[in-house]
């Protein structure tokens, strides 16, 4: 009983389906002949066993090079048709050069927005960098604009190391 139980787990390692009970059918054959003393082993059907091995060993080797040539032409035929994708792809439109000149010139600063705020700022700092040059002093305020900037500056600096 235990020997059956270890040929039943044997096979299950090797064999699934049909080949599993066409081993298990032979080891039965083999074993009733053996213990009726009908065995007679001759080189022929050692060959014969030898032969049949052998044709299931190369019908593996073979499933499992058609396996690897398979998954060798998918990854060909994948790469070669990303690469054909980078090639082909449209690029990108590049915008056309911005120049300083070319803002300034322009007559839309007026009409947008951030723009137009930075070119205020603009102007103020080189009206007060051009007060500071000359001497002269805003008595209007009580700081002057390039010293707001500064302690705005020192200020955010500060909050960001903080945290």
């Amino acid at each position: 009983m235990r020997n059956d139980e270890n040929i039943n787990e044997l096979a299950g390692k090797f064999f699934d389906g049909q080949a599993r009970e066409k081993f298990i059918d032979n080891h039965e054959k083999i074993e009733r002949m053996w213990a009726a003393g009908d065995a007679d082993i001759t080189p022929q059907a050692i060959e014969r066993v030898k032969a049949a091995v052998n044709r299931e060993l190369t019908r593996r080797r073979y499933a499992a090079r058609v396996r690897r040539f398979a998954v060798a032409a998918a990854v060909v035929m994948i790469a070669g048709a990303g690469l054909l994708l980078m090639v082909t792809r449209p690029s990108a439109v590049e915008p056309a050069p911005v120049t300083v000149a070319n803002i300034w010139e322009s007559e839309s600063i007026a009409e947008d927005e951030n723009i137009a705020a930075f070119a205020d700022e603009i102007a103020a700092i080189e009206n007060e960098l051009a007060a500071v040059r000359l001497g002269e002093q805003n008595e209007f305020d009580e700081y002057s604009y390039v010293t707001k900037l500064e302690l705005e500056l020192i200020e955010e600096e500060n909050i960001f190391w903080k945290g």
